[in-house]
């Protein structure tokens, strides 16, 4: 079909007026001197110290390492530098937990968090795929966390003074990002917070790739103010298990101080198979694959969901292959 010359001349006419009103190519190039400023031109030099600083001289400054003890299997996982047991997550270190759905991420974050607030830990709990409390006959969050804390023998008065929750489901209103973050810091800093779980971080992206800044923002704030968290995720892929492939991609595992995996899936390379068990053996696992502010124990552990409801350290013998006559 013939075009209208006339409705083909307006085009043109247009696609060169967009391309008139562009940046001119140079506008687009580096500087031939990049940083060209000139120092105080808007504020003053005092200005500038104030955002630079020199080590201390004084080694009294020096910190040591501290454990933040969840009486879970996280805490047999984290070690001094000798190798010895750290009993407990590095303090104030911000922890990626990631894996497949129906790995048992929840199940440990849950069992982390009364225990925690057990102990009269200031402990922050946020809910983004399961309701803590409703009205209706589910089988709610808070009903499943009093009886996990009655099958450990942990007074739920003690948990319930030191537990504040943030429901997502329930409360819409949090699934906004400003929202969300002005409720966490007045959360935080009203109750003197020093644990925290999110289960899970995928529902703090509003928009399309933008979860890795906003787990950036919370661990820049946790860090600020000495809090430990765990920030649970999912993985992207029923093929890449045992692996970095979770929401957000890697660029998360930047973001935090270390990474802990709670996964399921089939043995199939060689050091799966030494840990694991023989060659296409359906396994779940636990394992640390990095820590900035410890040293950790990187070997994959066989886990297991307890008849009661709670990741266990898998002991049974290792599956073997079977020796073919």
């Amino acid at each position: 079909m013939a075009i209208d010359p006339k409705v083909l001349a307006e085009l043109v006419k247009g696609l060169q007026a967009a391309a008139a009103a562009a940046p001119a190519e140079e506008d687009w190039a580096i500087d031939d001197e990049p940083m060209e400023i000139t120092v105080g031109a808007e504020v003053s030099l005092g200005d500038y110290q104030a955002m630079i600083t020199q080590p201390d001289d004084d080694v009294s400054e020096m910190k040591t390492l501290m454990a933040v003890p969840t009486g879970t299997i996280l805490d047999e996982l984290f070690l001094l530098n000798d190798g010895t047991p750290l009993y407990g997550l590095p303090a104030g270190a911000n922890l990626a937990l990631t894996g497949l759905a129906g790995s048992g991420k929840s199940v440990l974050s849950t069992e982390a968090v009364i225990r925690t607030a057990a102990r009269g830990v200031p402990t922050l709990y946020v809910t983004s795929e399961d309701v803590y409390k409703g009205s209706t006959h589910r089988l709610d969050l808070q009903s499943r966390m009093m009886k996990k804390a009655e099958v450990l023998g942990l007074d739920w008065e003690a948990i319930k003074d030191n537990l504040i929750i943030m429901d997502a489901v329930a409360n819409r209103d949090l699934r906004d990002w400003k929202t969300f973050s002005e409720t966490y810091k007045y959360a935080c800093e009203s109750r003197g917070i020093q644990f925290v779980i999110i289960d899970s971080v995928t529902m703090l992206e509003d928009k399309r790739n933008s979860l890795k800044f906003r787990v950036m923002e919370i661990s820049r704030y946790n860090q600020v103010k000495g809090i430990t968290c765990i920030l649970v995720n999912q993985r992207t892929s029923d093929k890449d298990w045992d692996s970095y492939a979770m929401a957000g991609g890697h660029g998360i595992a930047h973001a935090v101080d270390g990474t802990i995996i709670v996964d399921k899936g089939r043995t199939y390379q060689s050091d799966q198979v030494n840990e694991l068990g023989k060659r296409g053996t359906s396994v779940r696992m636990i394992r640390v694959m990095d820590c900035r502010m410890s040293n950790f124990d990187m070997s994959r552990h066989r886990v297991m969901i307890s008849d009661d409801g709670f990741l266990r350290m898998d002991l049974s013998p290792l599956p073997v292959p079977v020796k073919k006559k």
